[in-house]
């Protein structure tokens, strides 16, 4: 199935002339779902043949799971080494083009800034698109260029009391997809069209291309108390306290209810993007999504 898939989604990217490429990159820890703490291996499988042999491989690779994936069905995270960054004294990209002044010209933004630079459905990721990663941890990667105010942010919500857990930050095309194929694959399990199943799981997870965590700019951020990815996150305390204060450090909810029909994204309260601390802040008061931001500049 997810053969047919992932030919069928080659040959879409293919028709609408988004990029397609594969990069390398980093996958969250791996665990069984049974699991109590996260980094254990599935057990080893036994060398048996036949369908015998084919259903326990199957059965093996579903309990093998990233926390990510965890987090996107609903369970919980048992505990991590998330982001052991150090807070700057003075990071060289706090300031960065667009952080000073009023939008437009006058603000000194531009749209072609690499902290603005727009993906979506329609602005896929730019096939020369330079990346400039670090590892906050073991397995994740953000643009290194961030890295100082992801550590000012985790540290300002500590010190208010508030513990937040980065479980996805930069993916490669080649997680992308397999996070897009696996939501496919259960639309069509329950029943769906292609056409239909395909249009759905792209209204929640990203097509592989168009997403923002290939940027390496964006975050799913989520808490202990509450480890789902859904809208439920909005009326947690770390959830009320990023949207309040994401942006003095340069971040935005990318994804805001009662945008939808711009954004052509469900409302992700856990989501947030790096575009830089004025813009980020004059985004937010004004109530605008990226999109409206960068038709100001342009």
């Amino acid at each position: 199935m997810h053969k047919i898939i992932t030919d069928r989604l080659k040959r879409n990217i293919r028709n609408t002339g988004m990029a397609a490429f594969v990069l390398a990159g980093s996958l969250c820890f791996c665990l069984p779902a049974a699991a109590a703490e996260p980094g254990l291996q599935a057990p080893a499988t036994e060398e048996i043949s036949g369908k015998s042999a084919e259903k326990k491989k199957a059965d093996d690779n579903k309990r093998l799971m990233t926390i990510e994936d965890y987090v996107v069905e609903g369970g919980g995270v048992f505990g991590s080494d998330f982001y052991e960054l150090e807070e700057p004294e003075e990071d060289e990209y706090d300031k960065v083009p667009g952080d000073e002044g009023k939008a437009g010209e006058s603000m000194g933004a531009s749209a072609d800034d690499w902290n603005l630079i727009l993906v979506n459905k329609q602005h896929p990721v730019p096939e020369d698109y330079e990346y400039n990663l670090t590892y906050i941890n073991d397995s994740q990667q953000i643009d290194k260029r961030i890295a100082g105010q992801v550590a000012k942010l985790v540290s300002a919500a500590e010190k208010s009391g508030i513990e937040l857990m980065i479980c996805s930050a930069y993916r490669s095309y080649d997680r992308q997809t397999t996070l897009f194929n696996n939501k496919m694959d259960k639309l069509l399990k329950s029943g769906m069209s292609y056409f239909d199943a395909y249009r759905t799981a792209s209204y929640s997870v990203t097509i592989p291309g168009t997403s923002e965590h290939q940027l390496g700019l964006a975050l799913d951020i989520i808490t202990p108390g509450y480890t789902a990815l859904d809208s439920g996150f909005a009326d947690t305390e770390a959830g009320k306290w990023l949207k309040k204060n994401a942006p003095d450090y340069g971040f935005i909810l990318r994804y805001p209810e009662g945008k939808e029909y711009i954004t052509g994204i469900i409302f992700e309260p856990w989501h947030f993007r790096y575009v830089g601390v004025e813009n980020a802040k004059y985004i937010t008061e004004n109530a605008l999504v990226l999109e409206e931001y960068i038709e100001l500049l342009e």
